[in-house]
């Protein structure tokens, strides 16, 4: 994700105020009490992009669902640039930005991440709270942590620092006195850290923070343009009586946060651990059928929890623990989170027909990881899917039970200097609905071989040297070999020169292949579709 513009904030006293009378935000507040607020920037709209890492430099909007009257939900500045706002219908965006990209992410998605980062930031202090409805907003307890990490300041670069690092994620850390006040500047300063001294200070900088910076309702914040209030501090002007009036309980409850008229004490997040089960055979079992129906036995009340809790399963994880010693770790993964007994198992019985057992099986360990339960999957605005994406993703995860997570994978682009090693192979968990770019031309589809293969002009039907030593000197214009294309290199291993060149064969196929200097001889190392 691209860094974010930022509103320039400026701390001038060291002060520090333990009187709040008047102030924004819950100025009643001790000065010592202080909190922070975590923005995780525009988090859904991260999400999508790292699933589209080629959109970065794009105009990207999430929208809420698969029609293209889908409410825009969040954008990024290349989107803002076109005065694409949150609020606006898909349709409408797009006549403003014609090459405009979109996405939908799933509650499922979200709710992880904001398990997963909550979980992070326990690390740093004992009280975190994720805000209900606002993806991204986390309040920390920040008493006493300026003394254990020497400064306010180290501990708030120590944990965007985390979760760029660990996570991914670019975020806003914001350390002050109030729930309201940490939240409206970290919306408004997007990116970086900020750590406030005096209430006085957050005051002032929350009543310059926009409105349009906070997320307001679309028809609440169009309302207040045009009546020229653009800030806090200008809606703060308005007596409360006429806001409820006139805007309604949203705008009303919005003012009265702002006032610190709302403020509560943190209520601290309480990770529930993932569901575990432990399993004594008593006898050591080396058959996988019945090995089956032992974990079926407890597989039951493990899903049964999690529809307890309102959740699903995206992988069960299981150890086999050997009578002589040693033990086999195992995953299975469905191709949708799911608490379907009859799916898992299915899978359990293909990755155990593919499991060599290494002695009799005395006691097994079941640990169900699992994601909050979503009513349906959002795919973006495709009428009638022309390819079962879910059959798909259930073949993959028939294919990873039976033949192992590495046989499931997809080459990710990477940094590498030879062809060979400008691209690696990594996991793909699940397959996702298709969304090509735009292009003017189609490129040709480069087939790259794993190992350049050496060859013989027999191989080709091509006397290569012979086209190459005609292309040099220009004798024939019909030259059935384009080139060269130098690749060198590589001097710290003995050093590489490459000819690249596209060459035609009798048969008309385009193969790439290339002169080894060193070795003096041609390599094919792909071809052409």
């Amino acid at each position: 994700m691209s860094a974010p513009a930022r509103i320039g904030f400026r701390v001038v006293s060291r002060s520090r105020a333990t009187s709040g009378a008047g102030r924004v935000g819950a100025s009643r507040r001790c000065a010592v009490d202080r909190l922070a607020c975590v923005n995780v920037i525009d988090l859904p709209l991260q999400l999508l992009l790292r699933r589209n890492p080629g959109w970065q430099e794009r105009p990207v909007v999430v929208v809420d669902r698969d029609q293209p009257n889908g409410l825009v939900q969040w954008t990024n500045k290349y989107a803002r640039c076109s005065r694409i706002l949150p609020g606006m219908r898909y349709a409408q965006a797009l006549s403003l930005k014609h090459d405009l990209h979109a996405g939908t992410v799933t509650d499922e998605e979200i709710a992880e991440s904001v398990d997963e980062i909550a979980r992070l930031l326990l690390d740093y202090t004992p009280v975190v709270e994720a805000a209900h409805g606002q993806p991204g907003i986390f309040w920390l307890g920040a008493r006493g942590l300026d003394r254990l990490f020497r400064s306010f300041e180290r501990w708030a670069k120590t944990v965007a620092e985390e979760l760029l690092d660990k996570e991914g994620f670019y975020t806003t850390v914001v350390v002050g006195f109030s729930r309201f006040g940490t939240w409206a500047i970290a919306r408004a300063k997007r990116g970086g850290m900020l750590v406030l001294d005096e209430a006085d200070e957050q005051d002032r900088l929350v009543r310059r923070v926009p409105l349009e910076a906070l997320h307001v309702d679309p028809n609440f914040r169009d309302q207040l343009r045009k009546l020229g209030i653009g800030r806090v501090g200008e809606l703060l002007e308005l007596p409360p009586e006429g806001v409820r009036r006139r805007f309604g309980k949203e705008a009303l409850l919005l003012y009265r946060r702002a006032r610190g008229d709302l403020e509560m004490p943190l209520t601290p997040y309480k990770p529930e651990d993932d569901p575990e089960e432990h399993l004594s055979l008593g006898a050591p079992e080396t058959v996988s059928t019945k090995l089956v129906f032992w974990i079926k036995r407890y597989l039951h009340p493990l899903l049964s929890e999690l529809e307890r809790r309102q959740d699903k399963l995206t992988r069960l994880e299981v150890v086999f623990i050997y009578e002589r010693a040693g033990h086999d770790k195992f995953d299975v993964r469905p191709a949708e989170p799911t608490t379907d007994e009859g799916q898992i198992l299915d899978l359990l019985r293909l990755r155990l027909d593919a499991l060599e057992l290494r002695g009799g099986v005395v006691e097994i360990d079941l640990c169900a990881h699992t994601a909050q339960a979503q009513t349906e999957q959002l795919e973006v605005f495709v009428a009638k899917k022309k390819r079962d994406l879910g059959a798909a993703n259930r073949a993959l995860a028939r294919l990873r039970a039976e033949l192992g997570d590495e046989a499931v994978v997809r080459a990710r682009l990477a940094d590498g200097h030879l062809p060979e090693a400008s691209y690696r192979w990594e996991p793909i968990d699940r397959l996702d609905e298709a969304q090509p770019d735009d292009i003017e031309l189609r490129p040709l589809v480069r087939r790259i071989r794993r190992r350049p293969e050496p060859l013989s002009h027999s191989r080709l039907g091509l006397d290569l040297d012979r086209q190459r030593d005609r292309q040099r000197d220009r004798q024939d214009d019909s030259i059935e070999l384009a080139g060269p294309f130098v690749v060198s290199g590589g001097w710290w291993a003995g050093g590489v020169h490459r000819d690249y060149h596209f060459a035609q064969t009798p048969d008309g196929e385009i193969v790439w292949v290339y002169w080894d200097e060193k070795r003096q001889r041609w390599y094919r190392h792909g071809g052409f579709e």
